[in-house]
């Protein structure tokens, strides 16, 4: 009994540090395809951050500015391609957004 409380414990440590602070500044900019609105394409993430921030308030600065550049990213792209399509027949749609947190499909 006694070694099972002791690897639940490690395991409940090790977990808790899966889902650490420094991870809430992290964004991921992702688009379609055209004409698969359906997909989600990677495009970039905005991790920016020393790695050594404790601090809730600097990390909430990197948040914010990593928030930032993939919306005005995904925004520029958005321009760019409406304005490369235009007098294009079906050039169906192409969209990009943001998310929180890293990369997953």
């Amino acid at each position: 009994m006694r070694k099972k409380l002791i690897l639940l414990t490690v395991i409940l440590a090790l977990a808790s540090g899966c889902s650490s602070p420094e991870e809430t500044h992290v964004f991921t900019l992702y688009g379609n395809l055209y004409m698969k609105t359906t997909f989600r394409d990677h495009i970039a993430t905005f991790d920016n951050a020393p790695t050594d921030a404790t601090d809730k308030a600097m990390i909430k600065i990197f948040a914010d500015e990593n928030w930032e550049r993939c919306q005005t990213i995904g925004r520029l792209l958005t321009e760019d391609w409406k304005r490369t399509m235009i007098g294009v027949k079906d050039a169906g749609e192409q969209r990009f957004w943001c998310e929180k947190g890293r990369y997953r499909q």
